[in-house]
Formats: structure tokens, sequence, C-alpha cells
């Protein structure tokens, strides 16, 4: 994974996934949207680095 200053790009062949933490952080309202192990739409390839240092995704 290549981290900038403010997103995180995946390697090639990679996406970020949605862990566990995340999932139980993720308001209710788009919880049905979402799954643990899964890409979140939109964020396969690039995510804040916050989310990773969160632990809210991980590269998989």
């Amino acid at each position: 994974m290549r981290i900038g200053s403010t997103n995180a790009m995946a390697d090639p062949g990679k996406k970020f996934v949605l862990t566990d933490y995340g999932y139980s952080r993720t308001p209710e309202a788009v919880k049905k949207e979402r799954k643990i192990g899964k890409p979140i739409t939109g964020f396969e390839q690039k995510v804040p680095v916050s989310w990773i240092e969160k632990g809210y995704v991980e590269e998989d």
C-alpha cells in the first residue's frame, strides 16, 4: 500500500476491505450496504489514511 498525507492507495491487485471493527462503527443507516471483509463501494482502491489508522479497513 502507498500512503500519502491524506489518502492511501491499495497495491495493484489488492483492495481495501471493511474490518469487524469498521463494521461495528458503521452508521446503522448504511450497515445493510456493507459487509465485513468486503470493499466499501467507491473506496476499493483509495481510502483516507485515518480509516487505516483507526482500523476501519485493511488491505486484502
